[in-house]
Protein backbone atom coordinates (compact mmCIF):
# COMPACT_ATOMS: atom_id res chain seq x y z
CA UNK A 1 0.00 0.00 0.00
CA UNK A 2 1.16 3.54 -0.74
CA UNK A 3 0.43 6.60 1.36
CA UNK A 4 1.41 10.27 1.10
CA UNK A 5 3.37 11.71 4.08
CA UNK A 6 1.38 14.32 6.02
CA UNK A 7 4.51 16.48 6.51
CA UNK A 8 6.71 16.36 3.38
CA UNK A 9 4.19 14.99 0.84
CA UNK A 10 6.52 12.17 -0.22
CA UNK A 11 4.86 8.83 -1.08
CA UNK A 12 5.97 5.76 0.90
CA UNK A 13 5.13 2.07 1.13
CA UNK A 14 3.54 0.43 4.15
CA UNK A 15 1.95 -2.87 5.09
CA UNK A 16 -1.78 -3.42 4.64
CA UNK A 17 -2.41 -3.55 8.42
CA UNK A 18 -0.52 -0.25 8.90
CA UNK A 19 -2.60 1.37 6.20
CA UNK A 20 -5.91 0.06 7.60
CA UNK A 21 -5.08 0.99 11.21
CA UNK A 22 -4.09 4.52 10.16
CA UNK A 23 -1.17 4.48 12.59
CA UNK A 24 1.71 5.32 10.28
CA UNK A 25 1.10 8.78 8.86
CA UNK A 26 4.71 9.80 8.21
CA UNK A 27 7.42 8.52 5.88
CA UNK A 28 10.31 8.78 8.36
CA UNK A 29 11.26 9.41 11.99
CA UNK A 30 12.14 13.01 11.12
CA UNK A 31 8.66 13.70 9.71
CA UNK A 32 7.09 11.88 12.67
CA UNK A 33 9.00 14.15 15.07
CA UNK A 34 7.85 17.26 13.19
CA UNK A 35 4.25 15.98 13.26
CA UNK A 36 4.43 15.32 17.00
CA UNK A 37 5.84 18.81 17.69
CA UNK A 38 3.02 20.38 15.67
CA UNK A 39 0.47 18.40 17.67
CA UNK A 40 1.99 19.53 20.99
CA UNK A 41 2.35 23.15 19.91
CA UNK A 42 -1.33 23.50 19.06
CA UNK A 43 -1.69 22.67 15.41
CA UNK A 44 -2.87 19.10 16.10
CA UNK A 45 -6.11 17.78 17.57
CA UNK A 46 -5.16 17.88 21.29
CA UNK A 47 -2.08 20.11 21.34
CA UNK A 48 -1.67 23.71 22.41
CA UNK A 49 -2.99 25.67 25.29
CA UNK A 50 -6.29 27.41 25.83
CA UNK A 51 -7.34 30.14 28.23
CA UNK A 52 -9.35 28.93 31.23
CA UNK A 53 -10.78 30.59 34.32
CA UNK A 54 -9.78 29.20 37.73
CA UNK A 55 -12.84 27.77 39.52
CA UNK A 56 -11.48 28.90 42.91
CA UNK A 57 -9.97 32.38 42.49
CA UNK A 58 -11.38 33.41 39.08
CA UNK A 59 -7.94 34.19 37.61
CA UNK A 60 -7.39 33.43 33.92
CA UNK A 61 -4.61 30.95 33.09
CA UNK A 62 -3.36 28.79 30.22
CA UNK A 63 -4.13 25.06 30.37
CA UNK A 64 -3.20 22.31 27.96
CA UNK A 65 -6.04 21.48 25.60
CA UNK A 66 -5.79 17.73 26.25
CA UNK A 67 -6.09 18.27 30.02
CA UNK A 68 -9.23 20.32 29.60
CA UNK A 69 -10.68 17.67 27.25
CA UNK A 70 -10.15 15.12 30.08
CA UNK A 71 -11.94 17.23 32.68
CA UNK A 72 -8.79 18.70 34.23
CA UNK A 73 -7.37 22.21 34.01
CA UNK A 74 -9.94 23.73 36.38
CA UNK A 75 -7.52 25.48 38.75
CA UNK A 76 -4.64 27.86 38.13
CA UNK A 77 -2.34 26.36 40.80
CA UNK A 78 -1.94 23.54 43.29
CA UNK A 79 -2.76 26.00 46.02
CA UNK A 80 -6.16 26.80 44.49
CA UNK A 81 -6.79 23.08 43.91
CA UNK A 82 -6.20 22.20 47.57
CA UNK A 83 -8.12 25.22 48.88
CA UNK A 84 -11.14 24.31 46.73
CA UNK A 85 -11.56 20.95 48.50
CA UNK A 86 -11.50 22.21 52.10
CA UNK A 87 -14.37 22.80 54.48
CA UNK A 88 -17.84 22.29 53.02
CA UNK A 89 -16.40 21.24 49.66
CA UNK A 90 -14.40 18.34 51.13
CA UNK A 91 -15.64 14.86 50.26
CA UNK A 92 -15.94 13.87 53.92
CA UNK A 93 -17.62 17.06 55.23
CA UNK A 94 -20.07 16.42 58.08
CA UNK A 95 -21.61 19.87 58.72
CA UNK A 96 -18.57 20.98 60.71
CA UNK A 97 -18.97 18.19 63.25
CA UNK A 98 -15.83 16.88 64.91
CA UNK A 99 -15.89 13.09 65.13
CA UNK A 100 -15.50 11.37 68.50
CA UNK A 101 -12.01 10.14 67.64
CA UNK A 102 -10.86 13.62 66.59
CA UNK A 103 -12.30 15.10 69.77
CA UNK A 104 -10.49 12.51 71.92
CA UNK A 105 -7.14 12.87 70.16
CA UNK A 106 -7.26 16.64 70.65
CA UNK A 107 -8.22 16.42 74.32
CA UNK A 108 -5.85 17.17 77.19
CA UNK A 109 -6.65 13.78 78.72
CA UNK A 110 -5.45 11.98 75.57
CA UNK A 111 -2.24 14.04 75.48
CA UNK A 112 -1.60 13.18 79.12
CA UNK A 113 -2.21 9.45 78.44
CA UNK A 114 0.18 9.61 75.50
CA UNK A 115 2.85 11.36 77.58
CA UNK A 116 2.53 8.77 80.39
CA UNK A 117 2.98 5.93 77.86
CA UNK A 118 6.12 7.63 76.47
CA UNK A 119 7.56 8.17 79.97
CA UNK A 120 6.88 4.58 81.03
CA UNK A 121 8.59 3.29 77.86
CA UNK A 122 11.47 5.79 78.26
CA UNK A 123 10.67 7.46 74.92
CA UNK A 124 11.85 4.36 73.04
CA UNK A 125 10.12 2.21 70.43
CA UNK A 126 9.22 -1.10 72.06
CA UNK A 127 9.97 -3.06 68.87
CA UNK A 128 13.16 -1.61 67.35
CA UNK A 129 14.46 0.56 70.24
CA UNK A 130 14.41 3.74 68.13
CA UNK A 131 14.48 6.81 70.37
CA UNK A 132 14.43 9.56 67.74
CA UNK A 133 12.40 12.54 68.93
CA UNK A 134 9.32 13.44 66.88
CA UNK A 135 9.25 9.92 65.43
CA UNK A 136 7.29 8.24 68.22
CA UNK A 137 3.62 7.25 68.39
CA UNK A 138 1.53 6.02 71.30
CA UNK A 139 -0.15 2.85 70.03
CA UNK A 140 -3.35 1.43 71.53
CA UNK A 141 -2.89 -2.31 72.03
CA UNK A 142 -6.66 -2.72 72.12
CA UNK A 143 -7.92 -0.61 69.20
CA UNK A 144 -9.29 2.84 69.96
CA UNK A 145 -12.36 2.08 67.82
CA UNK A 146 -13.09 -1.03 69.93
CA UNK A 147 -12.68 0.97 73.15
CA UNK A 148 -15.04 3.66 71.84
CA UNK A 149 -17.66 1.06 70.94
CA UNK A 150 -17.36 -0.43 74.46
CA UNK A 151 -17.70 3.09 75.81
CA UNK A 152 -20.92 3.65 73.84
CA UNK A 153 -22.27 0.27 75.00
CA UNK A 154 -21.37 1.06 78.61
CA UNK A 155 -22.88 4.57 78.58
CA UNK A 156 -25.43 4.69 75.72
CA UNK A 157 -27.24 7.82 76.95
CA UNK A 158 -24.15 10.06 76.89
CA UNK A 159 -22.53 11.70 73.90
CA UNK A 160 -19.33 9.95 72.84
CA UNK A 161 -17.21 12.95 73.86
CA UNK A 162 -18.45 12.89 77.45
CA UNK A 163 -18.60 9.12 77.89
CA UNK A 164 -15.04 8.76 76.53
CA UNK A 165 -13.70 11.17 79.13
CA UNK A 166 -15.38 9.10 81.88
CA UNK A 167 -14.51 5.63 80.55
CA UNK A 168 -11.38 4.56 82.51
CA UNK A 169 -10.23 1.65 80.27
CA UNK A 170 -9.66 4.23 77.53
CA UNK A 171 -7.06 6.00 79.68
CA UNK A 172 -5.29 2.91 81.08
CA UNK A 173 -1.59 3.20 80.17
CA UNK A 174 -1.21 -0.59 80.19
CA UNK A 175 -3.23 -0.50 76.94
CA UNK A 176 -0.59 1.67 75.27
CA UNK A 177 2.94 1.21 74.04
CA UNK A 178 5.47 3.45 72.38
CA UNK A 179 6.26 2.69 68.74
CA UNK A 180 8.25 4.55 66.10
CA UNK A 181 6.38 5.69 63.00
CA UNK A 182 7.64 2.77 60.86
CA UNK A 183 6.88 0.03 63.45
CA UNK A 184 3.45 1.57 64.09
CA UNK A 185 2.67 1.33 60.38
CA UNK A 186 3.86 -2.31 60.32
CA UNK A 187 1.74 -3.22 63.37
CA UNK A 188 -1.39 -1.80 61.68
CA UNK A 189 -0.65 -3.71 58.46
CA UNK A 190 -0.76 -6.99 60.38
CA UNK A 191 -3.89 -6.24 62.43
Amino acid sequence: MVRKCDICGKEYNLAKWEYESGKRKYCSKECSSIGFNKKVSGIGKYGGKITCKCEFCGKEFLARRYQVSRGKGKFCSRSCTSKSFKGEKAHNWKNGAVTGVDFIRKSIQYKEWRQKVFIRDRFTCQICNDDTGGNLHAHHIKKLSVLLQECLDYMPLFKIELSAMLYTPLWDISNGRTLCKLCHKQVHKHI
